[in-house]
């Protein structure tokens, strides 16, 4: 990962994993610009200085990759005045929870076979595809940063943000090496499910974090199910006007 500056975890009071993706390279020798795409959990919970961080940041849209049910159970985002909030759910006829929320899975190995699962469906689900071209699209054509969030901000918004870094050429090595960073931010989702359902303490960190193996397990179904990446984008409605508008927003 290049050495720029970035935000740190939990940087947005009232958020947690949140941060700037700027500073990431491209193969090419670029960097993304900072100050453009940022990611978080979901930001119910934001109090004033939250709210005035991102101002202060410049976001001006928030997509909030939650279904209409987990947004019910926790609550709109608690955004400032001024800042557009676009719901974008993945999955609209399963809108009731996070994945993270699944019925406890007891061993490393039925976690796993759980998430790959979850991220394989990910590359399908119609609603995924228009969030990302939805996605893509403010992020070309607003001159204000985008944030986009799920429930931990690890799941959908990984995905959503690795997709759109690899379609401006962001190496392979730099986003996994952001992917991965939700693991810093574990503790933080145990603790907020703990006040949400009660003791959780026993919910593993494979469970509550993310491995290289899930976001592989959607590249796979990219690469299965679409003939390849270039496709993908193709099929999600990204197209190369679209992709060329990108990279310039989003490169430096």
């Amino acid at each position: 990962m290049a050495d720029a500056e970035t935000h740190d975890q939990f940087y947005l009071s009232g958020a947690w994993n949140f941060r700037d993706v700027g500073g990431l390279r491209t193969a090419d020798g670029g960097t993304v610009r900072a100050g453009v795409l940022y990611r978080s959990s979901q930001l119910a919970g934001l109090d004033d200085a939250g709210r005035q961080a991102l101002t202060g940041l410049g976001v001006t849209d928030v997509y909030d990759l939650r279904g209409t049910g987990e947004v019910e159970r926790a609550g709109s985002d608690a955004l400032p005045a001024g800042v557009a909030l676009h719901a974008a759910p993945f999955d609209p006829e399963r809108d009731d929870s996070a994945p993270h929320e699944a019925p406890q899975l007891d061993t490393p190995e039925r976690v796993d076979d759980f998430m790959t699962g979850v991220y394989a469906q990910f590359a399908d689900h119609n609603g995924a595809h228009k969030a990302i071209g939805d996605i893509a699209r403010s992020i070309a054509d607003s001159d204000g940063a985008v944030l986009v969030h799920c429930a931990a901000g690890k799941d959908r918004a990984g995905w959503v943000t690795a997709t759109l870094l690899r379609a401006v050429g962001v190496t392979d090595d730099d986003i996994v090496a952001d992917y991965l960073r939700s693991n810093d931010a574990v503790e933080p989702l145990r603790q907020m499910l703990s006040a949400k359902y009660g003791d959780h303490g026993t919910i593993s960190d494979a469970m509550l974090g993310v491995t290289e193996h899930f976001y592989r397990a959607g590249m796979k179904t990219v690469d299965e199910r679409y003939g390849g990446f270039d496709a993908y984008l193709a099929e999600i409605g990204i197209d190369s006007d679209t992709l060329s508008r990108l990279r310039r927003r989003l490169l430096g």
